[in-house]
């Protein structure tokens, strides 16, 4: 912001003071209220979250025609008188995440977006509580540094139930059982037919029918015995095989927090290109899903970089059962509320979506796709690809491997892949290599490395950026 900008902003009326607490002399801007605050203040804000508060320096960052706008548009007078007249507690005493949970303030934050665009100013009827961002806890209230959650683990229950959904489709997934047709048409074969033998006395009583009905049927019992003993099974390895994020990972992630540039939700991670804020306009987004019992904080270091090359990077939260499996539509009604609370609770408008995963986040990912309208495009690292063939061809989809995974089965050759322009293959890197985490030995070893993490992400991130961005997918080394 340059003098002469910077002079119009302090010169509408209550600007000479924070907002908050009165200080003189306020340098630092809550954009989404159009009001001006201090230095401690600021860091309150930055702690309140992106889509809460999006908090700038009038002298250290660069401001568009659309922020001024929006800073002329408002003014600490217009904000204080507003709060006032709906009867909303500004003694100082009151903290900064309270009085910013109030729906007059929240109404406050559409008027002033309304103005901005030239729209109808909306109603107190027209503004939903968004108390739920603002938890009573007291955990909540601490530093920022203490915002990451503490991973929980599920109880044996939810653990039973979500691996037998998970063994079942994992097993019968070649067969495409994990479509409800097909699924619904074998169990339509096998339990229609026992009704109509059972109701019939004369194919009761027939010696061959009943050996082709064993026949049938045994495989089904046996099929879903064993399901059920690698369930109870599970129970030990949910629990046991657990792959934390390094601290590494976790540092950079509290660093975005403080920055404003990430903030944890409870369905997801949000990592903001630089320079984003409430209402804008976002090119590219990826709605990434984790691998199989992966902590999610682990892709902060990777996604991190996406993020940082212009991309709203979109981490899905699979606690506390770290399972990316959702054959039954629950995929679905995930993928639709997240992309409803980024569009309409924080005002980023995307113009287009992209599926991203890795492992099996990325096989649940591939089903997305394979099933929606909405989302055409998708890039999978480490993703098995045996069951994927009708879309790895495609030049929508881009599956990055790495030569030493050991953990993702592949039935396509190197020499097949290499030639199709739908995959790269990092030479030397293995399935952990993708995140910060490992090492990985469920639900089979991961290969070692034979280059640095830091090298196979470097890769998987120019690749990935090739991709989203149309540009061409780079050839391995050794071609």
């Amino acid at each position: 912001m340059n003098a002469n900008q910077k002079s119009q902003v302090n010169s509408l009326p209550g600007n000479g003071y924070c907002c908050d607490c009165n200080s003189s002399c306020p340098a630092w801007a809550s954009l989404t209220y159009g009001i001006l605050i201090c230095f401690e203040c600021a860091g309150r804000h930055r702690g309140l979250g992106v889509h809460i508060s999006f908090v700038r320096s009038l002298t250290l960052d660069k401001w568009n025609q659309d922020q001024l706008d929006t800073m002329m548009a408002g003014g600490n007078k217009k904000f204080t008188s507003f709060l006032a007249d709906h009867g909303t507690d500004q003694d100082n005493k009151t903290t900064i995440r309270i009085k910013y949970a109030t729906r007059a303030v929240q109404l406050y934050k559409e008027i002033l977006k309304a103005r901005v665009a030239g729209k109808p100013e909306p109603k107190m009827s027209d503004i939903p509580s968004l108390d739920a961002d603002f938890p009573s806890s007291p955990r909540r209230s601490r530093h920022v540094l203490d915002v990451l959650r503490p991973s929980v683990l599920p109880t044996s229950s939810a653990i039973i139930i979500c691996s037998f959904k998970y063994w079942s489709h994992t097993l019968f997934r070649p067969l495409l059982l994990d479509k409800p047709r097909p699924k619904f048409a074998l169990y339509a074969v096998y339990f229609g037919g026992g009704i109509v033998a059972y109701s019939n006395a004369e194919l009761r009583n027939n010696s061959h029918f009943l050996r082709l009905a064993t026949v049938l049927t045994v495989p089904v019992f046996l099929a879903t015995g064993y399901i059920l003993f690698l369930s109870l099974r599970s129970i030990k390895w949910w629990k046991t095989q657990r792959l934390c994020a390094f601290k590494s990972a976790k540092n950079k992630l509290k660093e975005r927090i403080m920055k404003g540039r990430a903030k944890q939700n409870p369905l997801y991670d949000l990592y903001f290109p630089p320079n984003v804020s409430i209402g804008s306009i976002v090119e590219k987004a990826v709605l990434f899903y984790p691998e199989l019992l992966v902590d999610h904080v682990s892709y902060a270091s990777i996604v991190g970089k996406l993020s940082d090359a212009g991309i709203l990077i979109v981490v899905v939260n699979l606690e506390p059962l770290r399972t990316p499996i959702w054959s039954d539509g629950a995929g679905k009604e995930n993928r639709d509320k997240i992309m409803f609370e980024v569009g309409k609770l924080l005002g980023i408008e995307v113009k287009e979506w992209i599926f991203g995963g890795h492992g099996e986040g990325g096989v649940a990912a591939l089903e997305l796709l394979r099933s929606t309208t909405t989302i055409s495009r998708g890039v999978f690292w480490g993703c098995s690809i045996s069951h994927s063939s009708q879309i790895i061809n495609k030049s929508t989809t881009l599956m990055i491997n790495a030569t030493n995974d050991q953990v993702a089965r592949h039935t396509i050759s190197i020499k097949e892949q290499t030639r199709s322009k739908s995959f790269f293959n990092i030479e030397g890197g293995n399935h952990s290599g993708f995140a910060h985490y490992g090492p990985q030995i469920f639900p089979r070893k991961d290969g070692e490395r034979a280059i640095t993490i830091d090298e196979q992400q470097k890769q998987c991130v120019e690749q990935t950026l090739n991709f989203v961005f149309g540009r061409e997918i780079g050839k391995n080394k050794k071609d």
